[in-house]
C-alpha cells in the first residue's frame, strides 16, 4: 500500500506529462533540460541524486516545471511571431493589376491557400500522430516510473518492516527477561511462602496435638466417671432388687395369713409385684445401655484421638461435638437414673402404705 510521499510524488509526474503533453513535446524535453531552479542540473540528475519522495524534491520540480513551461511558451511567441513577419502579405497595388494578372494572381494565391491547407492538414495528422505516439510513450514512461517509484517505495517499506521486526524482537527479548525475573521472584516468594506455611502448619499441629491429647484425657476421665457411676448404680439396683425381693417374699407371707381378708389387696400387690419386675427388668436392660454409651464414649474418644492429625480446626470441631455428645448422654444416664429412682420411692410409698393397713 502507498503511503502518503508516494502518492504525491505521483501526482507531481502526472503534472509533469500533463505540462510535456500540453506543450506537445516528449518527457525527456524536460528531464533533459538544464534548469535554474535545480542549480542548472537536469530533473533527471537532480532526482537520481533526491528521490521524489521527499518533499524538497517535489517542490523543487514543480519550480522547473514552471520555469520549463514558462521558456517553452516564450520560445513558441517567438517563432510565431518569426513567422508572421516571413509570410507574403497581398500587395496594395493588386487593384491597379489589369484583368489577366489579376486573375493569374487571384490562381496563384488560391494555389497557395490550398497547398497551405493541405499541410496544415498533413501537420495536423503528423501532430496528432506525433501526440499519440507521445502520449504512449508519456505512459510508457510513467509505467516504468511508478514501477521504479514502487520498487523504492517496496523497499522503503521492507526496511521500515525489517527495522520495526528488529525493534519487536528486542521488545519480546526484553519482556522475556522481565518475565522470566518476574517467575523467579514469584517462585521465590512462593518458597518462603511454602516454609511459613510449613513451619505454620507443624505449629499447628503441635497445638493440635496437646489439644487433643487434653480432649482425650477429659473424655477418658468423663468415661471413667460414667462407668464409675454406672457401676454404683448397677450395685445399687442390684440391692434394691435383693430388698425388693426380701420384701415381697414378707409381703407375700403376709398375703398368704391374710388370703381371706386381704384377697383384692393380694391382687394389687401381686399386680405391683409384677410392675417392680417389669421396672427391675428395663432398669438393668438401661444399664446395659448405659454401659455401651460407656464403651461408645471411649470408642469416639479413640476416633478424635486419630482424626486429630487431620487440621486443628476440624479436630478441634469433631472433639467439641464428641466432649458434647459425652455430655449428653451422661446428662441422659442421670436422667434415666433419676427416672429409676422415683419408681422406687414410689414403691417405698407403696410399702409403707402396706404396713399401715
Amino acid at each position: 500500500m502507498l503511503n502518503r510521499h508516494a502518492v504525491r510524488a505521483l501526482e507531481v509526474l502526472e503534472s509533469v506529462f500533463d505540462a510535456v503533453k500540453g506543450l506537445e513535446l516528449r518527457p525527456e524535453h524536460f528531464f533533459e533540460w538544464p534548469s535554474e531552479a535545480l542549480g542548472g542540473t537536469t530533473p533527471r540528475a537532480y532526482l537520481a541524486a533526491k528521490p521524489l519522495v521527499d518533499n524538497e524534491s517535489r517542490l523543487a520540480v514543480r519550480d522547473a516545471l514552471r520555469e520549463f513551461t514558462a521558456a517553452q511558451a516564450a520560445g513558441i511567441e517567438d517563432e510565431q511571431e518569426e513567422h508572421a513577419g516571413t509570410s507574403p502579405e497581398p500587395s496594395a497595388d493588386i487593384e491597379h493589376l489589369p484583368t489577366e494578372d489579376r486573375a493569374r494572381h487571384e490562381a496563384e494565391l488560391a494555389r497557395l491557400a490550398d497547398t497551405y491547407e493541405r499541410r496544415l492538414a498533413e501537420e495536423r495528422q503528423a501532430a496528432d500522430a506525433r501526440v499519440t505516439a507521445l502520449q504512449a510513450e508519456a505512459g510508457q514512461q510513467l509505467d516504468d516510473l511508478e514501477e521504479i517509484l514502487l520498487n523504492r517505495v517496496d523497499k522503503a517499506l521492507a526496511r521500515q518492516e525489517q527495522h520495526l521486526r528488529q525493534q519487536a524482537e528486542e521488545r519480546i527479548a526484553r519482556l522475556k527477561a522481565e518475565h522470566r525475573e518476574a517467575n523467579m521472584a514469584a517462585t521465590r516468594r512462593t518458597q518462603e511462602r511454602v516454609v511459613d506455611l510449613e513451619i505454620r502448619l507443624r505449629q499447628a499441629e503441635t497445638a493440635m496435638s496437646a489439644v487433643a491429647s487434653e480432649q482425650v484425657s477429659r473424655l477418658q476421665a468423663h468415661a471413667e466417671q460414667a462407668e464409675k457411676q454406672l457401676h454404683e448404680y448397677r450395685e445399687d439396683a442390684v440391692a434394691r432388687v435383693a430388698d425388693l425381693e426380701s420384701r415381697l417374699r414378707q409381703t407375700e407371707t403376709r398375703l398368704r395369713q391374710t388370703e381371706a381378708r386381704l384377697i383384692a389387696r393380694d391382687r394389687a400387690m401381686y399386680e405391683a409385684g409384677q410392675r417392680a419386675a417389669a421396672d427391675v427388668e428395663q432398669a438393668q436392660q438401661r444399664a446395659e445401655a448405659a454401659e455401651q454409651r460407656a464403651q461408645a464414649l471411649v470408642t469416639a474418644a479413640e476416633q478424635a484421638e486419630a482424626r486429630a492429625v487431620q487440621g486443628e480446626q476440624l479436630a478441634a470441631a469433631r472433639l467439641a461435638q464428641a466432649e458434647h455428645d459425652a455430655w449428653v448422654r451422661i446428662t441422659e444416664l442421670q436422667t434415666q437414673l433419676a427416672a429409676l429412682q422415683a419408681p422406687a420411692a414410689d414403691r417405698a410409698s407403696l410399702r409403707d402404705r402396706w404396713r399401715r393397713s
